[in-house]
């Protein structure tokens, strides 16, 4: 199970039931329109949590930003 959760402005997290997230085996796929005025950063934060770090160009914090964007999470063995 997978549970989306919204910390801050711009700052979301992907929360999964169990150790699923492995270092170096976990890639984060999004579909979205190109933006030219917004940076989006991913991390694995822990085995259970990855997060999206999603601000403007000058490094503030953006909302609304990921509406409508597809997000694959894949775990390679």
């Amino acid at each position: 199970t997978m549970t989306w959760g919204y910390t801050s402005v711009g700052v979301y997290t992907v929360t999964a039931g169990a150790a699923a997230f492995t270092a170096n085996q976990t890639q984060i796929f999004m579909s979205m329109p190109p933006l030219a005025n917004h940076t989006i950063a991913t991390a694995r934060t822990s085995t259970t949590v990855i997060t999206l770090d999603v601000n403007y160009i000058d490094e503030s914090d953006a909302n609304d930003v990921l509406t409508e964007t597809a997000i694959r999470i894949c775990i390679f063995p």
